[in-house]
């Protein structure tokens, strides 16, 4: 179902807001994003992320080196939303994807990133501080 004008650049495509979809807040230090099931609904105060293997993004956002390097470019006082996020590319590696959605925890699939990222160990322990 398409809701708007055919002509406008305003089209809302109400199959996006039924499917699973990841949500993280407006204002935040890090994304602490989510994934939330389909046909749930959120308000003004959250964005939402659809599309196909957003469990591999939700790691991506989710992970140090987005948020102690890309994120910190952003301001922090609203500066996630869509003007932010539309310069944002995940690493599109099959190798990568693989090892970070069979990680069976956190440390895993930050290893895989630091691994992807070729991190130095001071790097790291920036990354952790």
């Amino acid at each position: 179902m398409i809701f708007g004008l055919e002509n406008s650049s305003i089209i809302i495509l109400t199959e996006e807001f039924f499917k699973p979809k990841i949500i993280y807040r407006e204002i935040g230090f890090e994304m602490d994003a989510c994934i939330i099931p389909q046909g749930w609904f959120i308000n003004n105060k959250l964005y939402l992320i659809t599309g196909d293997e957003i469990e591999y993004l939700l790691a991506f956002l989710n992970s140090k080196a987005f948020n102690k390097v890309i994120l910190a470019s952003a301001n922090l006082t609203g500066g996630k939303g869509v003007d932010f996020m539309e310069k944002i590319v995940a690493p599109v590696d099959s190798k990568l994807k693989q090892i970070v959605l069979s990680a069976l925890d956190d440390g895993q699939r930050e290893r895989a990133f630091n691994d992807y990222f070729g991190f130095t160990e001071n790097e790291i322990a920036f990354l952790n501080s």
